[in-house]
């Protein structure tokens, strides 16, 4: 198989689907007409394709760009870090004297944001309660995505800078970006994607709203998960 059609298969796949949901929708509108029955929602239409032009760009908004970019730059930090690779072989047994002294800073790093996460649950800050007093709905439920990458970082930074693997901002920015452009055929694969799924809402298939948002996250995961997969 050639390899461009190994490594941009979820785009192209995207593409194929979109292009087979206009064509099925234009195959129902005609099979309603023959019987009689009138058609609501037919992409290949002037309506349909009105409606397509009008809601493409919040169609594409609608997708959780910031949560998989913050998920990815966090997943670069910490592994371009080494911080992975020396508790593996601190675990073995086998860590250097660099990484000893690198896995003691993180360790410090790691008891100081502890105690700096139970200050913030403390009263006045409290961010691990709502207004009704709940987790659910506080500003730690809402914001654990960018909680999580503020502590991957603070831990992975110190480490890097002691076992020498961050000399300079530009380290830290790269790292920040490893996995981004890693995936970046992912992220242009959503965007058929997403036009995919909004064309799937229109043109009211009958899928439920639980199977519909079951369907949505998997053809979000899908790229990433296959680069992933196609790497190794």
């Amino acid at each position: 198989m050639n390899r461009d059609v190994i490594k941009y298969f979820p785009l192209l796949l995207y593409t194929f689907l979109l292009f087979m949901v206009w064509i099925g929708s234009w195959v129902a509108g005609v099979a309603s007409l023959f019987r009689g029955s009138d058609v609501d929602f037919v992409l290949a239409s002037a309506d349909g394709v009105r409606w397509f032009v009008r809601s493409s760009v919040d169609g594409i908004s609608a997708l959780p760009w910031g949560e998989l970019l913050l998920l990815l730059m966090t997943s670069g930090i910490f592994v371009a870090s080494g911080l992975p690779v020396a508790l593996s072989r601190a675990l073995q047994r086998k860590a250097t004297l660099k990484m000893r002294r690198a896995l003691w800073v993180a360790l410090i790093t790691l008891l100081l944001l502890s105690l700096l996460l139970i200050a913030c649950n403390l009263y006045p800050l409290s961010l691990s309660k709502s207004i009704s007093g709940t987790l659910v709905g506080s500003p730690m439920a809402e914001g654990a995505l960018f909680i999580l990458f503020l502590l991957v970082f603070l831990l992975s930074v110190p480490f890097g800078i002691v076992y020498g693997t961050f000399r300079g901002v530009g380290d830290v920015v790269d790292a920040l970006c490893c996995r981004v452009q890693h995936h970046a055929s992912s992220f242009v694969a959503l965007l058929p994607g997403a036009l995919l799924m909004s064309s799937v809402g229109y043109a009211d298939v009958g899928i439920s709203d639980a199977a519909f948002v079951y369907i949505k996250y998997s053809l979000i995961l899908f790229p990433f998960l296959y680069a992933l997969a196609v790497r190794h």
